[in-house]
């Protein structure tokens, strides 16, 4: 149950920032200076950059934990 939240949750989080126009970018990276990212050799500038390292809900093999 709780990982249906957390997967609810996380999808919802990744429209509103669709919504908002956020490009969304699934790639190592690093950073150049304040505002510009380089991502496959490509440079990227950017006023605001949000990074968000990610995460997986993880459901243990437990008896029971259905």
């Amino acid at each position: 149950m709780i990982y249906r939240a957390i997967e609810h949750l996380r999808k919802l989080s990744i429209q509103h920032l669709q919504d908002a126009d956020v490009d969304l970018i699934y790639r190592c990276t690093k950073f150049l200076d304040a505002y510009t990212l380089e991502v496959a050799r490509q440079s990227i500038i950017a006023e605001k950059i949000l990074i968000a390292v990610g995460g997986e809900a993880v459901k243990p093999k437990i008896p029971g934990i259905e």
